[in-house]
C-alpha cells in the first residue's frame, strides 16, 4: 500500500492467485453457466480487493476508484464513481448489486472479440481517497 499524504490518497495493487488463468469473455452465444463463472470470478477478485483495503485500516467512508488490467484488453478497465455517482468502501462491500453492476459494466467492455483472462498478469488497482471531514 502507498500513501500520498497531498490527495489523502491510497493505493493500492493486486494481483489474482498465481494459479489463476480464467478466461472472462463472455459472447452473444455464451451459456448462462459460462457468464455466471466469468463474472463470479470477477467478482470475487474485486471483493478480495475491497476486504484487503478495509483489513489494512481503509476507513468505510473512503470514495474508491479502480483499474483493472487485463491480457486482451487495449485499455485498463475503469471506475471511478465522482459526485452522486462516487461509492464507498462500505457501499462497495456490502452492496453486492453495486458490484455485479460494475462487473456487467466490466463484462460489457470486452466483448470486442479478442478474449480477455484473469492470470497472474491483471492487475488490480485500487485507490482510496479520504474525504475531507465535511464531505463524509
Amino acid at each position: 500500500m502507498e500513501r500520498f499524504e497531498r490527495f489523502n490518497m491510497f493505493k493500492c495493487i493486486y494481483k489474482p492467485a498465481l494459479a489463476m488463468n480464467v478466461d472472462v469473455t463472455t459472447h452473444s452465444d455464451s451459456t448462462a453457466t459460462e457468464k455466471e463463472k466469468a463474472d463470479s470470478v470477477m467478482l470475487a477478485c474485486l471483493k478480495d480487493g475491497l476486504d484487503d483495503l478495509h483489513d489494512r485500516g481503509i476507513p468505510p467512508y473512503a470514495i474508491i476508484h479502480f483499474y483493472v488490467k487485463c491480457e486482451g484488453m487495449e485499455t485498463d478497465f475503469m471506475f471511478s464513481g465522482a459526485g452522486p455517482n462516487r461509492l464507498t468502501l462500505k457501499q462497495l462491500r456490502e452492496s453486492k448489486e453495486k458490484l455485479e453492476h460494475i462487473v456487467t459494466q466490466f463484462a460489457s467492455i470486452i466483448q470486442s472479440g479478442k478474449d480477455v483472462s484473469i492470470n497472474d498478469h491483471t492487475l488490480f488497482t485500487f485507490y482510496a481517497f479520504i474525504p475531507p471531514v465535511e464531505f463524509r
